[in-house]
């Protein structure tokens, strides 16, 4: 018997799963909105940060400057995660 898993095409993360990624290496730091377009290829970075804290991430934003935004996350964990789940909550 073969496993099917291993017939299947690749998906490449999605550009949340790739800022989460982004957010998490950079804790507790954060990331400008530039850096993560030049890290990550995410353009629309405000839009992600939504759609993240709308599955549980808590992400916070500061301005620099009065213009540049900078997202960090302030807790490695989902507040929707139960510890039988295994994914990001994505």
């Amino acid at each position: 018997m073969t496993d099917e898993s291993i017939f299947r095409p690749y998906d490449p993360p999605t550009q949340q799963e790739r800022l989460l990624e982004l957010l998490i290496e950079s804790f507790p730091e954060g990331l400008s909105a530039m850096e993560i377009l030049r890290r990550g290829g995410i353009y629309r970075a405000a839009a992600r940060v939504s759609e993240l804290r709308k599955r549980g991430w808590l992400i916070e934003t500061k301005t620099e400057h009065g213009k540049t935004a900078v997202y960090r996350l302030t807790s490695l964990t989902n507040i929707y995660w139960k510890p039988e789940q295994k994914d990001l909550g994505l």
